[in-house]
């Protein structure tokens, strides 16, 4: 009973700190009567996590479109990466099989992820063209992203549309409460100073992406733009392991407006469209304003082994009847 008892209350705290937490292992809890910063007296809870990943979903995501609607703001940046995965599959991927060997050999391999993993590739040639960023800083993961000739690297589209800089502006209201709880080496501020990094996923009906993850930045994100209620979800996978008492997986099924945040390092994936219209996705990376070069995985405390969570409980002070109320109620 007791165990049940501190098992409920280490699952209240960390949902109170930040709003959706998992896959932490409580290793001590520890109660001690004691005093606050503020010189309070209490009973001092702490909890103890092995290797815990934060989560943040926001739910929705309030528009910053002006007097257009949450559902109009997000539909047209829909619209938009729709339209320009569409010209990518017309446009630009035959020439990519044509032109790359090594590409459409693995291409023609592949599982239903190959579609989102070469537009993918497309776009961070893309955005290396649009900000002059080299490729090796966009999320790099080994794998060569040339400059093919006669292919058009171009998407002013998305990258120059008012509809992207609001959605920017947004997203910076959440990620000073990320960094905090994180403990997240990152420089942000509302702003906007800090590297924004987009790409847009488009999954047809029974399209999925297989489990991967990223490198360069300490938080990623993916935002729900056009999606059937709850009918394709993401799966965030345990970095313990997968044997008792780890194997976790935080699972959420999207709405659209839907935002979640987590470390960039966690292996992820997306579970086939089960609805009857394509769906579309935009994600995104953020750096620091100086980029991947600024960032030390050492020094970031969204991958610290260990995090303690400490709350101060009070205890409620009772009026204090007087003996004369007393007896009257009494009698």
């Amino acid at each position: 009973m007791v165990s049940q008892w501190l098992h409920l209350l280490c699952r209240l705290l960390s949902y109170t700190v930040i709003r959706s937490s998992w896959m932490a292992l409580n290793i001590r809890w520890v109660s001690a009567a004691g005093k606050d910063d503020a010189g309070e007296s209490g009973v001092v809870n702490s909890v103890e996590n092995v290797w815990p990943m934060v989560v943040m979903r926001v739910s929705p995501l309030q528009s910053a479109g002006g007097s257009q609607t949450q559902s109009d703001w997000l539909g047209g940046l829909a619209e938009v990466g729709e339209q320009g995965f569409l010209r990518y599959l017309k446009e630009v991927i035959p020439l990519e099989l044509k032109l790359d060997q090594p590409f459409a050999d693995a291409f023609h391999m592949a599982d239903e992820s190959r579609w989102n993993l070469g537009f993918f590739r497309w776009q961070k040639r893309v955005y290396s063209k649009v900000h002059k960023v080299s490729v090796q800083e966009i999320l790099w993961d080994g794998k060569p992203v040339p400059a093919l000739p006669g292919v058009n690297y171009q998407w002013e589209e998305l990258h120059k549309a008012k509809r992207l800089k609001s959605l920017v502006k947004s997203i910076s209201e959440h990620l000073g409460a990320y960094k905090k709880v994180a403990e997240a080496n990152l420089q942000v501020d509302r702003r906007g100073g800090f590297r924004f990094i987009p790409w847009v996923e488009v999954y047809r009906p029974g399209e999925f992406q297989h489990p991967h993850a990223h490198t360069g930045s300490p938080v990623v994100g993916i935002i729900a733009l056009k999606c059937g209620f709850e009918t394709q979800r993401m799966i965030i996978e345990d970095p313990r392991g997968i044997n008792p008492p780890f194997g976790r997986k935080y699972q959420h099924a999207f709405k659209q407006g839907d935002m979640i945040l987590f470390p960039s390092w966690a292996s992820h994936f997306m579970d086939p469209n089960r609805h009857n219209e394509t769906h579309v996705f935009l994600s995104f990376a953020i750096q620091g304003p100086g980029g991947v070069k600024e960032f030390d995985w050492e020094d970031d405390g969204i991958g610290s082994l260990v995090k303690t969570v400490r709350k101060t409980i009070r205890a409620t002070k009772q009026p204090v009847k007087s003996t004369a109320r007393s007896q009257r109620e009494e009698l």
